[in-house]
């Protein structure tokens, strides 16, 4: 495996009588066992953003990017 991209680090999601993992306790799981470390690209991470600077011409001094969270 030469690279391990992910899109959501959510370490888990709050309901209202229990927590339960999310998909960010699998990622964590999957990082270990391949000893690499993912590289995140969901908004509003750094990846995305530097693709939409460089294919859509996008002005970082004009942007601001907003997550789920």
């Amino acid at each position: 495996m030469q690279c391990l991209v992910y899109s959501y680090t959510l370490q888990y999601l709050k309901k209202p009588c229990y927590f339960c993992p999310g998909t960010g306790s699998l990622l964590t799981a999957v990082e270990i066992g391949t000893q690499k470390k993912a590289i995140t690209c969901g908004k509003p991470e750094k990846p995305i953003f530097d693709v939409l600077v460089q294919e859509q011409n996008v002005d970082p001094a004009k942007t601001i990017m907003i997550g789920d969270r």
